[in-house]
């Protein structure tokens, strides 16, 4: 009899440990969203990058009179911008997707150390403040 207990307890503990382990389709779907976010301000990055660098070879070609260049030039900036607006679409459509209260961006892992460099930014916060309250009161 305490076998069975035993067996079907292990049983039922090896079930609730799966099935938390599992992530659900909810979070399957996020991490999917939250990649495309990603892929998508990358790309939107690149994109502004090369519209940059478009607009400064338009300005280029225009000094220097070369109607054909321009003309390309100006086809070029004119697909690029197009493009981007395309891309800023489909970001805010995936942010839309996300759950309330998530930006789409996960934060970096904090550096070891950030947590004391910010006790010491406050230290020094502090020290400041207190500098300029000294510094006030000598005026008067």
């Amino acid at each position: 009899m305490l076998k069975r207990f035993l067996v079907v307890a292990s049983a039922v503990l090896f079930a609730a440990s799966m099935a938390q382990a599992a992530p659900s389709p909810d979070q399957k779907a996020d991490k999917h969203v939250r990649k495309d976010i990603k892929h998508d301000q990358k790309s939107i990055s690149r994109l502004e990058t090369d519209i940059r660098n478009d607009e400064a070879r338009l300005r280029r070609d225009q000094a220097a009179g070369n109607a054909a260049a321009v003309a390309r030039d100006q086809a070029d900036l004119q697909r690029d911008r197009a493009q981007l607006e395309r891309l800023r679409a489909d970001l805010n459509a995936d942010r839309r997707n996300l759950p309330a209260g998530t930006t789409g961006v996960q934060k970096p892992k904090a550096h070891p150390n950030t947590e004391h460099d910010k006790k010491d930014d406050k230290k020094d916060d502090k020290k400041e403040k207190k500098g300029k309250k000294d510094k006030k009161g000598e005026r008067s």
